[in-house]
């Protein structure tokens, strides 16, 4: 594994290209947004074709978070937190990829009932409602 992810020297912005480019690794579709200042990275999404999961930056502790992702709706906003600054499971494969997977899940076991969650479709209904709102790039 990188020594990226366990750094701290290492910028926020870097952590971040690292863990995309790690997800599109492990056969993941992945798309991120830019931002215009300093190019910085700060979230980007991932999926198998069909479920869509998000990683980003957690601007109050500096680390990454990975949440799930549904249409947005105003009880429960776009997706669900699970991980937040999971900086010890990379070093773990299988608990990386079992991570990422679960993301998958547009609502998690642990947080019970929604009736107001939708999910996309897959990917390319994601994308085309998202692709031109944000300067998004596909990896």
């Amino acid at each position: 594994m990188l020594t990226i992810f366990t750094d701290i020297s290492v910028s926020d912005n870097d952590r971040f290209v690292a863990y995309i480019e790690k997800i599109k690794e492990l056969g993941y579709q992945v798309i991120y947004h830019v931002a215009e200042k300093d190019f910085q990275c700060n979230y980007g999404y991932f999926s198998d074709g069909k479920h869509i999961g998000e990683v980003t930056i957690n601007d109050l502790t500096h680390g990454i978070a990975l949440s799930t992702v549904h249409k947005p709706c105003r009880e429960c906003g776009s997706g669900f937190q699970l991980e937040d600054d999971f900086v010890l499971r990379e070093n773990n494969q299988d608990e990386f990829k079992k991570l990422l997977k679960e993301c998958f899940e547009v609502i998690p076991k642990d947080f019970g009932d929604f009736e107001n969650v939708i999910p996309y479709y897959d990917f390319n209904d994601f994308k085309k409602q998202h692709w031109g709102m944000h300067d998004m790039k596909e990896l």
